[in-house]
């Protein structure tokens, strides 16, 4: 989905990206703003060139930020060197606030498939909004969602039933509700080192979350079996995107054991 009405960045746009593959060329990465749109860190763009930096720093999956300079050949092309901390931070802000303002709109329409996505879109997230630059500012689109929360006023030009159904479901799914999850997993050591093998298996799970910004709990449950319990969200989507980075890493982590999920909740808290 792309979150903007734009449909390409421009060059000096800080991004959100994930990272897909080191390969020849460099890091490749996708454009979680831009409909998963794929480009390249080259090697010589990269904030750490050391092959064994490298292979640490830039784990597929791992989301980062990055900036957008240009075309290499027809590949768009990004640098993650001496990006100002400051502009990170304030951008991670705001960037966080969108998106779920972007997965709270992809979710309504998955529920409401009778309504025209494309004009849905056009009214409620593709606005023309300038800054006193008159450069394009998509995240002032926050501060109209705040006031459905804050003032109760819905500032977007809607079919009635529509307006009435989106206000409704913006309302529990940013104020009334949070989301729970935890997964099961039966687990049994395919050697008898048995303890050390436990220890580096759940390392390994702990250190993926934290690459990912993943909160979790790891404990063991009754014997064979283990829980992993995530922290609360707000969104279904951030914690069911989570809930599925997790079981595909376990999938495939190729570790001294064999795990078998036997159960997941995701529900309300």
């Amino acid at each position: 989905m792309y979150f903007y009405k734009k449909v390409e960045p421009e060059v000096g746009d800080l991004l959100s990206a994930k990272i897909v593959v080191i390969d020849n060329l460099g890091v490749k990465i996708k454009l979680v703003e831009y409909d998963n749109k794929e480009g390249y860190i080259l090697y010589n763009n990269l904030q750490k060139r050391r092959k064994n930096d490298i292979n640490q720093l830039y784990k597929s999956g791992k989301e980062i930020f990055v900036e957008y300079i240009g075309y290499f050949e027809s590949t768009l092309s990004f640098t993650d060197k001496n990006l100002d901390a400051e502009n990170i931070k304030s951008f991670e802000s705001k960037f966080k606030k969108y998106y779920r303002i972007v997965n709270l709109i992809n979710s309504f329409l998955q529920i409401n498939k009778d309504i025209d996505s494309k004009e849905f879109c056009d009214k409620v997230l593709y606005l023309d909004f300038k800054n006193d630059d008159d450069e394009y500012e998509p995240f002032e689109l926050i501060k109209m969602y705040d006031q459905i929360i804050k003032d109760d006023i819905m500032p977007f030009e809607l079919d009635e039933s529509i307006k009435s159904k989106f206000y409704d479901y913006v309302k529990k799914h940013t104020v009334e509700t949070k989301y729970k999850g935890s997964l099961k997993f039966e687990s049994y050591s395919v050697n008898s080192s048995g303890l050390n093998d436990i220890k580096n298996h759940y390392k390994s799970i702990y250190n993926y979350c934290v690459d990912n910004n993943i909160e979790i709990e790891i404990k063991l449950d009754t014997s064979p079996n283990y829980l992993i319990s995530f922290k609360e969200e707000r969104y279904y989507d951030d914690l069911d995107k989570k809930i599925n980075l997790v079981i595909e890493f376990v999938n495939n982590n190729k570790t001294n054991f064999n795990n078998k999920l036997i159960s997941m909740v995701l529900n309300e808290s």
